[in-house]
């Protein structure tokens, strides 16, 4: 064993659980209140704080699917149970409340953030009382914390119109700035509370926390210049704010940092635009000298007065901020954005006209793209697109290159500028950044065809390698349809001929669609015939799966027209296909199966697409992947009330409890916990259901705050784990001087239960399990782990 390294692989342990449904244990069960110590087993705590982060994340994407109520419970279930941790991690929580400046961080602002934008201010409220709650239960030795959570959720207040509380907060927060210890910390509370004053227009408290928090400052010895010179023009800007300009000014010089010091002149002259003190505004412009504050303070400028319908003064501004670009470059990639947020797209276009070659140009090109395109004005959109194309060609990097074009294909497609989309791939070749040429020729021909422009289709047919006869037939069945859409059924079916293959169903498909067209023309005696002849090429092919494919293509084809009758024939024949398939002489694979079903699911016939995988079931019983297809996109609808019809269709299995339990979870991450109940109720007790599925059912049930029931679960996932056969603790091997711990034997699974048992509370019932461990070490292991319960 010297050269092995066994590694015992508990983090891997707890990656198990949360890929298995995101989930924490909690809900409504709080963390152990410890009599004896004062912070929780660091293991325990660690596990607190991912299920905390996991049960926001659920109301981050309730929000994000537009579940106002479910969103708020979430979010409100996550801080309350933040306000139960150990106070030392319960600061780490709040960390992640108050930084919105951290892609990992801020989670809460954000969210709180966007229920502002939507106007829900009822939900605002809810979230930001739970959220000061659990500010105040922090004791005062935290102080600073305290303070920069209280200004930050008093903020919130203010922008849903709740003034009286957000001044109580502040009050609060000026009363534990005397207990703050060190003059440097002191300095930071006094700022972060002036400057929410100056948020909420309250200049006289604004400027005179600012004056304190200057003396502070004055009195701090800071350990460097840019922490001195940050909070200098902290203090700076909220004069500003308040159109204190001459102190602001004046507090700028003693600042050492030019781009500290030009921050301030920056704000101090939008102020002055403000107060409508245009000489001064133009006055203190002069004075920047720095790329990003001159172009940052143009752009504010410029937007302020247009929006204030000045629009002299702001076209003014607007040439200078456009010149500045030109002089000092492009400010950044939030520029563009900011400037179509403000309605001004045509001025963002003469800036990014102007704007330095590179990728941060073309990006801004893009959006302005989806600006025009999203808003219906076509021409706009093909200009810019055409402007992106000849910015990419400035791009150095290949890679970033091959990005651009890609985006620039598709939307050129988008757009049906298929010159564009032609001339796009002719780029990626010549500078030899692609691959996928021949698919990239065939998305163009297919949709120029669809779109009628049946000789620019032709044209980008010939790029396309002969070689690739798939690609050409599938461009030349397209061209067929498109003319006979037109009325040209000769010309349709003379290019219908040259898709004609004893092994692809293309044929058949095009010929039924111009037949359909033929009837759709009155023409209905021909569209018997054609219709006729292309069941006949269906029937004729060589082999089974492509019989099948062509057959199940044209009863599709004709549902989508409405010709149930003669669809139900040929679907018939499809089932008929399918069952034969097991005596079949071709090899049948699960791709050709897969299609069949998905050209139902495609066109929205569930019902019929599930008696196709009914039939699929029977010939493989084992492959799950059927109802999935179906499963998965009905759930990627929101239409888990029908998801839940296919799950049940299928023969009890662990598939189906998986299932089963993954649509409880939608239910209740939706805000419906007693659906969610109902389910859980139904299948835990079922014969095909796995330990980890049950341990994932106890997770739910936590948090819906069924205790009782998770009790019940773990009673159950007990059992079975007895029933594991092979040695208690088993070794996996990665390679032969690798060796892992296999987390799926019996002593991992005890080991999962017994720790459930006590984060619900039942203390005596995980001793039991850990009881059934019969390896010493590993018992000691899980009795540690344990005991961090013992006094819950």
């Amino acid at each position: 064993m010297d050269t092995r390294r066994k590694i015992r692989l508990w983090g891997q342990r707890w990656l198990a659980i949360a890929c298995l449904g995101s989930l924490g244990w909690l809900g409504l069960v709080p963390p152990p209140a410890r009599a004896q110590t004062q912070q929780m087993c660091i293991d325990e705590t660690s596990f607190y704080l991912r299920t905390i982060s996991e049960r926001a994340e659920w109301g981050r994407t309730a929000l994000k699917n537009g579940y106002i109520q479910p969103a708020v419970e979430h979010l409100t279930k996550s801080l309350e149970m933040t306000g139960t941790l150990d106070v030392g991690f319960r600061a780490t929580s709040l960390e992640h409340f108050i930084e919105a400046n951290s892609a990992s961080t801020g989670w809460l602002i954000h969210e709180v953030d966007q229920l502002i934008a939507l106007g829900e201010t009822d939900a605002v409220r809810t979230v930001l009382t739970t959220a000061s709650q659990v500010v105040q239960g922090m004791p005062n030795g935290y102080s600073a914390l305290k303070i920069r959570a209280l200004t930050t959720i008093a903020r919130d207040y203010a922008a849903i119109g709740e003034q009286a509380a957000a001044l109580e907060l502040l009050s609060q927060a000026r009363q534990l700035e005397t207990t703050v210890q060190g003059s440097e910390f002191k300095a930071n509370a006094l700022i972060a509370i002036a400057q929410a004053y100056g948020t909420m227009g309250e200049d006289a408290d604004a400027i005179a926390t600012a004056s304190q928090a200057l003396q502070q400052a004055e009195t701090v010895n800071y350990p460097d210049t840019i922490r001195r010179d940050r909070a200098l023009e902290a203090i700076a800007i909220v004069y500003t704010q308040a159109n204190r300009l001459d102190q602001a000014l004046q507090l700028a010089q003693s600042i050492e940092y030019p781009y500290f010091r030009e921050n301030v002149i920056g704000r101090a002259a939008l102020s002055a635009a403000k107060a409508g003190q245009m000489e001064q505004t133009a006055s203190l412009v002069q004075q920047l000298t720095l790329d990003q504050p001159t172009v940052q303070t143009l752009k504010e400028i410029s937007i302020y007065l247009a929006n204030r319908g000045d629009e002299q003064q702001a076209q003014l501004y607007f040439d200078q901020t456009i010149a500045a670009i030109e002089t000092y470059g492009y400010p950044g990639p939030s520029f563009t954005q900011t400037m179509l947020d403000a309605g001004l797209a045509d001025t963002a276009l003469k800036a990014l006209e102007v704007a330095p070659p590179g990728r941060i140009r073309a990006d801004g090109l893009m959006d302005l793209f989806n600006h025009y395109a999203n808003g219906g004005n076509t021409t706009a959109a093909r200009d810019v697109l055409h402007q992106a194309m000849t910015a990419t060609l400035e791009v150095e990097q290949d890679y970033a290159q091959q990005e651009l074009w890609e985006t620039i294909l598709r939307h050129a497609i988008q757009l049906e500028d298929y010159e564009l989309a032609l001339s796009t791939v002719e780029t990626l070749v010549a500078r030899g950044i692609t691959f996928n040429q021949i698919s990239d020729y065939t998305k163009i021909a297919v949709a120029a065809a669809k779109s009628g422009q049946t000789d620019l289709a032709l044209k980008v047919t010939e790029r396309i390698d002969p070689s690739y006869t798939a690609n050409k037939r599938r461009v030349w069945g397209e061209i067929a349809v498109a003319e006979s859409m037109a009325g040209n059924f000769d010309t349709a079916f003379t290019m219908a001929e040259k898709t004609e293959s004893p092994y692809s169903p293309e044929y058949a498909r095009v010929l039924v669609r111009i037949g359909l067209q033929q009837q759709q023309a009155g023409l209905s005696e021909a569209s018997a015939t054609t219709i006729n002849q292309a069941i006949q090429v269906a029937e004729t092919l060589e082999y089974t799966a492509d019989r099948l494919a062509a057959i199940n293509t044209i009863a599709v084809e004709q549902y989508q027209a409405g010709l149930s009758e003669p669809a139900n024939k040929l679907l018939d024949q499809v089932l008929i296909l399918i069952q034969q398939s097991v005596d079949s002489a071709d090899s049948f694979d699960s791709f050709t199966f897969q299609m069949v079903a998905e050209k139902w699911i495609e066109i929205g016939e569930e019902q019929v697409a599930l008696r196709v995988m009914d039939a699929i079931a029977e010939v493989q019983p084992e492959n799950p992947l059927w109802k999935t297809l179906l499963v998965d996109r009905l759930i990627n609808q929101g239409d888990y009330a029908t998801a839940l019809d296919i799950i049940e269709s299928r023969a009890p299995s662990t598939i189906q409890a998986e299932e089963i339990i993954r649509i409880a979870e939608l239910y209740l991450k939706a805000g419906q916990p007693n659906l969610a109940s109902r389910l859980l109720n139904r299948i835990y007790t079922t014969s095909d259901v796995s330990v980890n599925q049950l341990l994932r059912i106890g997770e739910l049930y936590s948090h819906i705050g069924q205790v009782e029931s998770v009790s019940s679960v773990l009673d159950r996932a007990f059992e079975i784990a007895q029933t594991i056969p092979g040695e208690e603790s088993q070794i996996i091997y990665v390679r032969e001087d690798l060796a892992i711990d296999d987390n799926q034997d019996r002593g991992s699974f005890y080991e999962e239960i017994a720790i459930a048992y006590g984060r619900i509370g039942a203390f005596d019932r995980g001793l039991a399990v850990v009881q059934a461990l019969q390896d010493s070490t590993t018992r000691e292991q899980v009795m540690t782990r344990l005991n961090c319960y013992r006094d819950f």
